[in-house]
């Protein structure tokens, strides 16, 4: 964009991901959606944190 003249139309944003703190892969069966996890956000937006790779 910055090539084309549209560099001053854009800029960084912060990181939208949430990362949940009690995930880790020593978990029992890290990876299974068991250990997903849902909350409402300060927006009011359901966020659901799951365990994909």
């Amino acid at each position: 964009m910055q090539q084309a003249g549209y560099g001053d139309r854009f800029q960084s944003m912060p990181l939208a991901i949430s990362f949940d703190p009690d995930w880790n892969y020593q978990l029992k069966d890290s990876l299974n959606q068991k250990h997903s996890r849902q909350f409402v956000n300060a927006q009011g937006l359901l966020i659901i944190l799951q365990n994909i790779l």
